[in-house]
């Protein structure tokens, strides 16, 4: 509740495009998960798609949505 996980992303984020040529960041986040999800939007990301039964745990498939955030300018 204290924002600590979206500052961590934020930094990360920021360091990833400051040091490397990349023009884009994304993520995968298991269906059953919210709480990484609205990190994610916090941090700037936007849900690019849902990969339906991508994911293959404890004998089922679960749906991968992907968050993406392309660098500034």
């Amino acid at each position: 509740g204290k924002g600590i996980i979206t500052e961590a992303v934020l930094e990360v984020t920021d360091y990833a495009f400051r040091t490397f040529a990349l023009h884009r960041l994304y993520a995968g986040v298991m269906a059953h998960n919210p709480a990484s999800m609205k990190v994610l939007e916090k941090a700037g990301y936007h849900l690019e798609a849902i990969l339906k039964k991508s994911i293959y745990k404890e004998n089922t498939f679960i749906d991968e949505h992907l968050y993406v955030r392309f660098r500034e300018g």
